[in-house]
């Protein structure tokens, strides 16, 4: 076979598949548009129940419709993760659809390190001092702060370094039983042996008021019996006081 004639049939084959494929691409994406939503999936990537799926849906549709029967190709997802994002205990939220018709929502709630309780106001804070609703019917294991729940961010991030510092060292945190807030942030800690009542004052210059906290447990408690307080507030000083 001369070279002319199979460099044409070669363009001609390679150009028939070009168009075949293209015809077959466009008849996919004609058939994918097509497609409606028939079904929302939730799925939650951690144990918190900040949130549940019925609270997903509710939110969903308040922010963007119903998009049950929607076409999957004007199922507005970046509107979507945006609208479950306004839940301040969200964290994060990935949509995306699927050929069978479902649109799936990943959702991954805040991890909670303390909770702040006063009466019946309170809140939960993560790491970062975001700060999210108290849930009904559900309580995260995380360190609580009684009697202040104002939301002084500034204050909840000294509460919240404080508690990492706690959380290194279990031969401290054993020594902390409760922690209550005065209105005006000064904290005062329950002990191990729930006769004692620690004034610790702000949460700063932590680390040398939990070493005086130590000292009183390893050379004062147990010579005297009856202290109802000991006061940790001033530096070099461990006073303790039979009286409240």
């Amino acid at each position: 076979m001369k070279n002319w004639l199979r460099y044409t049939l070669v363009a001609v084959f390679t150009a028939g598949f070009a168009v075949g494929t293209g015809f077959l691409v466009h008849s996919t994406r004609k058939h994918d548009a097509m497609l409606c939503c028939n079904r929302m999936d939730v799925e939650f990537g951690d144990e918190y129940r900040f949130v549940g799926e019925e609270d997903i849906r509710q939110l969903v549709e308040a922010q963007c419709g119903n998009p049950i029967g929607l076409r999957l190709d004007s199922v507005n997802l970046a509107r979507i993760e945006a609208g479950i994002k306004t839940r301040s205990a969200v964290r994060s939220c990935e949509a995306w659809t699927t050929k069978d018709g479902v649109l799936h929502l990943s959702v991954r709630q805040r991890k909670p390190v303390v909770r702040f309780v006063d009466g019946e106001d309170g809140y939960y804070s993560d790491a970062e001092a975001v700060l999210f609703p108290l849930p009904d019917g559900y309580e995260a294991e995380v360190h609580e702060v009684s009697g202040k729940a104002d939301g002084d961010l500034e204050w909840i991030r000294k509460v919240i370094s404080m508690l990492n510092y706690m959380d290194v060292r279990p031969e401290i945190s054993s020594m902390v039983t409760s922690m209550r807030a005065a209105k005006d942030g000064e904290l005062t800690l329950g002990s191990r042996d729930s006769t004692v009542a620690f004034i610790f004052g702000q949460p700063e210059d932590y680390a040398a008021k939990f070493a005086r906290m130590k000292e009183y447990y390893d050379y004062i408690d147990g010579q005297e019996q009856g202290y109802k307080t000991v006061n940790l507030k001033y530096k070099g000083q461990i006073i303790c006081r039979k009286g409240i």
